[in-house]
């Protein structure tokens, strides 16, 4: 009680701004516990009026925050979290489609049995994200309903691309919750993606980021790659055995009419001056399964093989390229996507652009001069040397790992449409209404007439 009566006298005194009064013993009476209990008296007051003080400094300070429009510190307070309450970045990521349709893609293969134990425990599967600057966990998960966007970082729509028929006129007036990020993926033509969703509006769909085979997307596709490295297995950097080659040239396709240029009718004035081999729906011979080891040794006897893409378009790559003609020693013969984009991605010297000829009959002649040449054919093959090729066929699931870095991370993100895109917009020609429609061979042949190479760099 003395204590506390002489803690509010002190304080009191300080408030006032009176003369401390003197604390120590002014006679013989006054023992040593006296002194100390002063002492004591002191120290409480002085912590109390620093407490107080500051309680009432904060408190100003606090006001001043709470009607502060500093945009930094308002992108603070709605920045969203990628990590949980233990620190680690997790987010959760809806592939737009369904497994039935997933199950038809073979470039998707390896995600049907991920997606398939995510539908049968009916929640998100994890897939571990490990890199130099990526250390996250994504929660996968598909589906069409629009319930399923709720809490998602992020939705990529096009990775299966029928499935956006019948709901591109809801999905256009749809717009992303706050912090999701949009994606569209297209490893396919524009031509051929409107064509399966019988629908011109594809180009109003709504996007942040673009995933697609286009050298000017946000996350870039490719089939394949090659680096500058000595093979570990001395046998791969070998020339192909000459002996072991003894036909000329093949074509392996499965989609005849699907196209956007006149393919059928360069085909047949191919085949008028070469012997060209024709596998799968278009043809008349078979190599199935088209990777098995069987297939790949009976492409391995071609010196040749056609690399003739649906359309005429910026970076499109066919898998093919990749994984039927580099990876079995065969030189690809191609045509679709620019000589200049090929060249970007593929080993040096490798390929044979149908651009470099301004007809047909120029190509003929080159194959067969070359064919018949075992050193001049092998420099096709010098780049076995001193580089390697990776194939990315089917796409990895892990593909997804490669959009944390273009997920919200706080700054403003900007929503444009798919018909403002590069890929959209990065063809020979655009689609149009005659895209709905199958390019009959009929049709084909009466616009080979005015159709020339496309010669764009």
């Amino acid at each position: 009680m003395i204590m506390m009566v002489g803690v509010r006298q002190v304080r009191s005194w300080l408030l006032r701004g009176d003369r401390f009064p003197t604390c120590y013993p002014t006679s013989t009476r006054y023992n040593i516990r006296l002194a100390l209990l002063c002492l004591i008296i002191i120290w409480s007051t002085l912590l109390s009026g620093l407490v107080l003080h500051s309680k009432l400094v904060i408190n100003q300070r606090g006001s001043s925050v709470e009607s502060s429009s500093d945009q930094s510190i308002l992108e603070q307070l709605t920045f969203k979290s990628n990590r949980t309450g233990t620190g680690q970045c997790v987010k959760s990521i809806l592939l737009y489609g369904d497994l039935e349709g997933m199950r038809s893609w073979p470039e998707l293969s390896k995600w049907v049995e991920l997606m398939e134990t995510s539908l049968r425990l009916e929640r998100e599967v994890n897939l571990g994200c490990r890199t130099d600057n990526i250390n996250c966990t994504i929660k996968l998960s598909l589906g069409t309903d629009l319930k399923r966007f709720r809490g998602k970082d992020a939705v990529i729509f096009g990775i299966l691309p029928r499935a956006l028929r019948g709901q591109i006129e809801t999905l256009k007036n749809l717009e992303p919750e706050q912090n999701q990020t949009w994606f569209f993926y297209s490893t396919e033509s524009p031509h051929r993606m409107t064509f399966w969703n019988q629908n011109l509006n594809i180009t109003q769909l709504k996007y942040h980021k673009l995933i697609s085979y286009h050298w000017d997307s946000h996350v870039q596709l490719s089939f394949g790659s090659y680096s500058y490295q000595p093979p570990a297995n001395t046998s791969m950097s070998l020339p192909p055995q000459w002996s072991t080659k003894k036909h000329l040239i093949a074509w392996m396709n499965s989609n005849c009419n699907e196209v956007s240029w006149p393919r059928k009718p360069f085909l047949s004035r191919v085949r008028a001056r070469l012997p060209v081999d024709e596998f799968g729906a278009c043809g008349t011979k078979q190599c199935e399964p088209r990777h098995s080891s069987k297939c790949s040794k009976l492409i391995q006897s071609y010196k040749f093989l056609l690399i003739l893409g649906n359309a005429e378009c910026d970076g499109l790559i066919p898998a093919d390229f990749w994984s039927l003609a580099l990876a079995n020693d065969v030189v690809p013969v191609i045509y679709g996507v620019p000589k200049a984009d090929v060249a970007k991605v593929a080993p040096p010297s490798s390929f044979i652009h149908v651009s470099y000829f301004k007809t047909v009959k120029s190509l003929a002649d080159y194959l067969l001069t070359i064919a018949d040449d075992e050193k001049e054919y092998n420099k096709f093959f010098a780049w076995k040397r001193r580089s390697e090729i990776k194939l990315m066929y089917p796409v990895a699931p892990k593909l997804v790992c490669r959009t944390i870095p273009h997920m919200f991370d706080g700054t403003p993100q900007y929503l444009t449409t798919v018909g403002e895109s590069s890929w959209f917009n990065g063809c020979r020609t655009r689609p149009n209404k005659n895209s709905l429609k199958p390019f009959s061979p009929d049709q084909q042949y009466k616009e080979y007439n005015h159709w020339t190479i496309w010669q764009s760099m």
